[in-house]
């Protein structure tokens, strides 16, 4: 009886012994892909003054109308959007009173005129004509215009390209490493995704804007070029993708 107990009891802790633990290496893959924008973001202020705010208001109107049936005309232009960011009105007070009154009093001043401003945001294709359509709108009564940056119609499409690239270069770095070893490479375990993404494509002016106009701009039937022609080349969009892939080792035969 005692050696029956003690041959079940053999079986049952040979039952729990830990399997043979997986082999594996991890390695870090890095992909760059440089595309070349496609799109141009330019910010573009108007600034009116006049007498009361009424004729501000009406100065502020006539000059975004001016500007986005305007611009859709460039000649080279594909497509346009324009958004307005921000639009204010301010008052304009005397000017010896503001330098000599207190800084808590300068608001009781007498009020000359009204100032306003407005900030655009404005989107086109193709990126190669962003020098162009800066001159427009300087043309077209924009007081102060800024090519803020250049982007990607297909972002997500060339991020894709970038983490395929990654996996090759973790993948490749993975079998050098075994075959170093002595040892093969066997199928991917784990594979982790990076925060290595170079993402400089968002403006600060995104939100609560009013959009204008956007669409196709060839279908203006009369095309006009800037009487100043600004040519800028675009330089090619790094984008950077990182990714940590475990892969099985398996050893080599004797």
């Amino acid at each position: 009886m005692r050696i029956i107990t003690i041959a079940a009891l053999a079986s049952l802790t040979t039952g729990c012994l830990p399997e043979t633990e997986q082999q594996m290496i991890v390695v870090d893959g890095e992909g760059v892909v440089m595309a070349p924008p496609d799109t141009f973001n330019i910010l573009a202020e108007i600034h009116t003054n006049a007498a009361d705010q009424s004729e501000v208001l009406k100065l502020i109107s006539q000059s975004i109308d001016k500007i986005g049936s305007g611009l859709p005309a460039l000649e080279g232009l594909d497509t346009v959007e324009i958004k307005t960011a921000t639009v204010s009105i301010k008052p304009i007070r005397e000017m010896q009173c503001v330098k000599e009154a207190d800084y808590s009093s300068r608001d009781t001043c007498p009020i000359t005129g009204h100032a306003g401003s407005v900030t655009m945001l404005v989107s086109g294709t193709p990126a190669a004509i962003a020098g162009n359509a800066l001159s427009y709108l300087s043309e077209l009564g924009a007081a102060e215009v800024e090519l803020r940056e250049y982007s990607l119609s297909d972002l997500e499409e060339q991020k894709s390209a970038a983490t395929l690239a990654a996996l090759a270069a973790a993948r490749a770095k993975a079998t050098k490493l075994a075959e170093g070893m002595g040892a093969s490479l066997g199928k991917p375990l784990r594979i982790q995704y990076g925060a290595g993404v170079r993402d400089n494509f968002n403006s600060e002016l995104d939100d609560g804007v009013y959009t204008l106009a956007s669409g196709p701009a060839n279908g203006a039937s009369d095309k006009f070029a800037p009487a100043v022609e600004l040519s800028i080349t675009p330089q090619p969009i790094e984008i950077r993708e990182e990714v940590t892939a475990a892969f099985a080792l398996n050893s080599s035969k004797p």
